[in-house]
């Protein structure tokens, strides 16, 4: 959300309702899409993806013993833990057709498009 702001004062380009559209899309904590646009997208996308015949992968995931480390740790660390993983996950997606999500609490999810099934495969064992 900081980062949000810093552009809202300092990219006066940018036209306000831009500016507020991708605030109400983005989570602000770790800057990955929220669950409020994965919600509106993904039948946008399984449509189009019927209609194309192509292959759309949907990959959901979580972070396992995350409350315990956040108990242990406290919630500044689980907030960089959370941060470090949405960037590693956005960082995995080379198209910019590929959308990574934070669904909820600890949980993520990756949308996109594969030519095979050895394809989606892959993708979702490089993001493991």
């Amino acid at each position: 959300m900081e980062i949000k702001l810093a552009i809202l004062r300092y990219d006066k380009t940018l036209p306000i309702k831009k500016i507020v559209e991708e605030l109400s899309i983005t989570d602000g904590l770790t800057g990955l899409f929220n669950r409020r646009h994965f919600n509106d997208v993904f039948p946008k996308i399984i449509n189009a993806s019927k209609r194309h015949n192509r292959l759309i992968c949907f990959l959901m995931f979580d972070v396992d013993f995350f409350k315990p480390y956040n108990d242990t740790y406290g919630h500044q660390k689980g907030d960089e833990t959370l941060i470090k993983i949405a960037d590693a996950t956005q960082a995995t997606l080379r198209r910019v057709e590929d959308l990574a999500f934070r669904l909820g609490g600890e949980e993520f999810g990756v949308l996109y498009e594969a030519n095979s099934l050895a394809d989606a495969k892959n993708l979702a064992y490089t993001l493991n």
